[in-house]
């Protein structure tokens, strides 16, 4: 049976931070369950209605990405290290 006595994981998991694989970093500003988080990018871009283990697998994306952000974009390869690619034609 499962622990009772484990204190909210919303009080956890507010504040936590996580690279997203689009490039940007992310944290969590409301928890409401598991299958319901919001999230706020570096970019101040709000997330809404997004669930834990998208965030544990860094597959929350930001709408679109502003501004000067758009001429370049960051990706994270498997091993860890930000690639960066210029946006558009390949």
């Amino acid at each position: 049976m499962g622990n009772y006595n484990r204190p909210n994981k919303a009080k956890e998991r507010i504040g936590e931070k996580r690279m997203m694989k689009c490039g940007l970093e992310c944290a969590i500003i409301e928890y409401k369950d598991r299958d319901h988080i919001t999230v706020q990018f570096e970019t101040g871009e709000i997330v809404p209605r997004r669930s834990y283990t998208l965030f544990i697998k860094g597959e929350i994306h930001p709408r679109k990405i502003s501004g000067s952000q758009n001429w370049q974009r960051k990706y994270v390869a498997a091993n860890g290290k930000i690639i960066r690619k210029a946006a558009g034609r390949q």
